[in-house]
């Protein structure tokens, strides 16, 4: 991974569903953690608990936004709609900061979280739809946990720490709403999951930054597709979904205007269905 694609995407590792039915009895989300309430949407690191929120998805989203603009790691979620439900489903989120630093750019990062496939196999089997939802932080405690941990080996930062900031604040907030490749492999791979476990069960995945979502999901020909192919065949495909994000978010980087994020569905393939949400279609709603 080059400096460029780790500032650019950064990482979330992400995995799997769940949904929703009439029949979804909410005692079966019983497990070795402890249930707790909370009245918004919050980044859990401990673990301990499992955090669930009652809130429509427009709200929850709104949390999510602010949660992108003021957490350092990464979480996801899944929101059950016919409950009102959403559920906390990330463990071991972590920030890594690399070491192959170019001149005057920040550091490539990895920021990832993984999930409990055991506990969202329960959910998954007795419901028809999820939504599956992480962020990527951006905003200036994230920055500055970063450039913290690159000042601890040492980094210098040119011409001077303020506008070094500045300029990184201004590269999350143009480049870091989009899915990384990780996200695509693990879409992937969790809707295939999902469709062995309940083939009526309907998956949406969708990562939240400062500026709003990019919503990613299989097409009906990419299900058949990624279902029939071997691992090198699905490699080549997303690795050539990947380099067009690169491409996409490089273009933008070299003539130094922001990317119109809106484009990014010009990204869509036959498999892979792609769309970009304004932060301002949900906060205009409340």
């Amino acid at each position: 991974m080059n400096t460029l694609r780790g500032l650019v995407l950064g990482i979330g590792i992400f995995s799997l569903a769940g949904c929703t039915t009439n029949r979804f009895n909410l005692d079966e989300l019983n497990d070795d953690r402890n249930i707790r309430y909370s009245r918004s949407l919050e980044v859990n690191t401990e673990n301990i608990d499992r955090v669930m929120t009652r809130k429509d998805e427009e709200r929850g989203v709104i949390d999510l936004m602010e949660l992108a603009d003021n957490s350092v790691l990464e979480d996801s979620w899944v929101y059950l709609p016919q409950h009102n439900l959403w559920i906390e489903i990330g463990k071991e989120e972590n920030l890594k900061v690399l070491e192959n630093r170019e001149k005057n750019m920040p550091s490539p990062y990895l920021n990832g979280h993984y999930q409990d496939l055991e506990y969202l196999d329960r959910i998954v089997k007795k419901n028809n739809e999820a939504h599956i939802y992480h962020i990527h932080p951006g905003g200036k405690e994230f920055v500055y946990t970063v450039m913290q941990k690159e000042e601890k080996r040492g980094i210098k930062f040119l011409p001077n720490k303020e506008s070094y900031q500045s300029r990184f604040l201004e590269l999350c907030k143009n480049y870091n709403f989009s899915p990384s490749i990780q996200d695509f492999y693990s879409m992937v791979s969790t809707s295939l999951h999902s469709f062995e476990v309940n083939d009526k069960c309907k998956v949406i995945f969708r990562v939240v930054s400062m500026n709003g979502i990019v919503e990613y999901k299989l097409t009906d020909e990419g299900k058949a597709l990624f279902k029939r192919v071997d691992y090198a065949e699905r490699d080549e495909k997303l690795s050539r979904l990947h380099q067009s994000l690169v491409s996409f978010n490089e273009k933008s980087l070299n003539s130094k205007i922001a990317p119109n994020k809106n484009k990014i569905s010009d990204l869509s393939n036959r498999y892979i269905d792609i769309r970009f949400i304004p932060k301002q279609a949900f906060i205009s709603r409340h």
